[in-house]
């Protein structure tokens, strides 16, 4: 695979990332990101009970730039009140190539995952998200629930 022009983007939650940091530089159109929805840490692993802890995963990302290559965070989920953008932006900027965003998803396949962890921050996400998106000022689509 290394002599074709391959895009690869690699989305990861895990600090796991780096080890491949060799592998990942023969190729010459990649990037490494890493999924983050909050550096609390007590929050975290309500949702995502075996992903590495934010801070690896920045460190991990931050390891990737300064070997050359391109890398981004992808905000996922988006929880009300709880992600705090502009905190993780602060503490990714440095080695950061860009942002991307996605907002709370409510699905068949995480609803009970989501509510479980909604009833444990005692924290009603669909009454609280228009009052969270206002004052994040930020143009925002839509909640979905399915």
């Amino acid at each position: 695979m290394v002599n074709h022009e391959l895009t690869i983007s690699i989305l990861t939650k895990s600090e796991l990332i780096s080890r491949d940091i060799d592998i990942m530089k023969k190729f010459h159109n990649i990037e490494v990101g890493i999924s983050v929805s909050t550096i609390n840490i007590e929050y975290m692993k309500q949702p995502e009970p075996r992903a590495s802890i934010p801070i690896r995963r920045f460190e991990a990302l931050k390891k990737c730039k300064e070997t050359g290559l391109k890398t981004y965070v992808f905000f996922s989920p988006i929880f009300p009140y709880i992600t705090n953008l502009e905190e993780i932006m602060k503490l990714a900027v440095n080695f950061t190539d860009y942002f991307m965003f996605e907002n709370l998803n409510v699905r068949p396949t995480n609803r009970k995952r989501i509510f479980n962890f909604e009833k444990k921050i005692n924290l009603n996400f669909k009454k609280n998200i228009s009052g969270f998106i206002i004052n994040l000022k930020i143009i925002h689509v839509g909640i979905c629930c399915h």
